[in-house]
């Protein structure tokens, strides 16, 4: 998949597309290098366009596959092209807009699970005692620790387990989850690693406190993390978030180092 800026010789694939626009608009999206066409194996199979909020904010508002290329992954690779562009423009923060009706919406909220789970474990990794577990009843310390998330596949309400490596930078990360959750049809393909973070999405509620069921293993370290459905209060967006430890590592403190890292971090990209 590639995403080339428009240019004259597309005019007329993307005027099929985009009904919304003259002569006059689409030359000065060829101007202003806000449209794309998404290209796979030499052939047109979807457009892209942008503006910009405020003059700062990036606002990605139109994105079209084709019918044929549809449910094969290539919305997800354009979309993380996009914002690989903005960024390497300096812009750190995109806007995308759905409908409530509209399928798009689902991919945008799968890209957030990814970027999430990568800004968790980010930070987490940072903090040693949360890399801390039992190995045949003693204590160890990881070097890194990767990731394990629950996903439900469209049109299916049973979540598959998705193991993903940590990568260094978000944008492998992503591509990476996206690929393994894409390429994976069990629902489970193993037993749980020692050296992963559960996390599990939450987003049809808002919640106050969450708690999962123990197995009874004592040796059981391996902090689970939730989070569930955003709401807004005093003009801010605020995110239900839940980790639960084992306290022969963590304690209070701990959770508080890892608060505040996963909010600076996030705060990198207001």
């Amino acid at each position: 998949m590639e995403l080339k800026v428009v240019t004259n010789q597309d005019k007329e694939f993307v005027m099929n597309i985009d009904k919304h626009i003259d002569d006059t608009g689409y030359e000065n999206r060829v101007q202003t290098k806000c449209s794309y066409v998404i290209w796979n194996e030499n052939q047109r199979i979807g457009v892209m366009s942008h503006c910009f909020l405020w003059d700062k904010i990036p606002f990605l508002n139109l994105l079209f596959i084709e019918e044929k290329y549809r449910g094969k992954g290539f919305a997800k690779q354009a979309v993380l092209c996009w914002e690989a562009k903005m960024k390497q423009q300096g812009y750190q923060m995109t806007l995308i807009s759905t409908q409530a009706d509209e399928g798009a919406q689902h991919l945008y909220r799968k890209l957030f699970t990814f970027s999430f789970v990568f800004a968790v474990t980010k930070c987490a990794n940072e903090i040693e005692e949360f890399r801390c577990r039992f190995w045949e009843g003693k204590p160890v310390i990881y070097d890194k620790i990767n990731t394990s998330f629950t996903y439900l596949d469209d049109g299916s309400e049973l979540f598959k387990v998705v193991n993903v490596e940590m990568q260094d930078t978000i944008e492998e990360y992503v591509a990476l989850a996206a690929k393994t959750v894409r390429e994976q049809t069990e629902y489970f393909t193993g037993p749980m690693e020692n050296d992963i973070y559960q996390f599990s999405s939450f987003p049809w509620v808002s919640f106050t406190h969450i708690s999962h069921t123990e197995s009874g293993k004592k040796d059981n370290a391996t902090p689970m993390i939730d989070w569930g459905k955003y709401f807004i209060r005093d003009e801010k967006v605020m995110l239900p978030f839940s980790v639960q430890v084992h306290h022969s590592f963590v304690d209070g403190v701990h959770i508080g180092k890892l608060a505040k890292l996963l909010q600076d971090y996030l705060n990198c990209f207001t």
